[in-house]
């Protein structure tokens, strides 16, 4: 008869402990952007237009932080011709969310509007990173 009252004790104990069990950490990605260098209209991105993008529309989007790579880059657009550019890869790391991939798409579709890309490249990629 002891036992019971023991068996159930320990299992009281043993699940309530439950809630402090560490949640499994949402999956990573690392979103690659390229940001092409040449407006559509003409000209350049100047350095003035391009740190006012990064600081208004993308920091506030990922305040965690980024890392920006100046390249040079080339590619055919839609009509046919070669384009070689500077070109800002900017890498985040970050959890794979709906929210996350809106934020994404929002950059990049204001970025194309602002400055007249006919697109901004992306690719995104499991990782697993270390953060301690």
């Amino acid at each position: 008869m002891k036992y019971p009252v023991l068996l159930a004790a320990c299992a009281t104990l043993l699940l309530g402990g439950c809630h402090s069990l560490p949640t499994r950490p949402q999956p990573l990605v690392k979103t690659e952007l390229f940001f092409g260098n040449t407006k559509g209209s003409g000209g350049v991105v100047s350095e003035k237009e391009w740190q006012a993008f990064l600081d208004h529309e993308i920091t506030p989007r990922f305040p965690d932080g980024l890392t920006i790579v100046d390249t040079r880059g080339q590619w055919r657009p839609r009509d046919g011709r070669l384009i070689r550019e500077k070109t800002r890869l900017v890498m985040i790391v970050h959890p794979e969310t709906a929210e996350n991939r809106a934020k994404i798409e929002t950059i990049r579709r204001m970025y194309e509007k602002r400055f007249g890309q006919e697109l901004v490249l992306q690719v995104t990629t499991p990782v697993k990173a270390v953060f301690d």
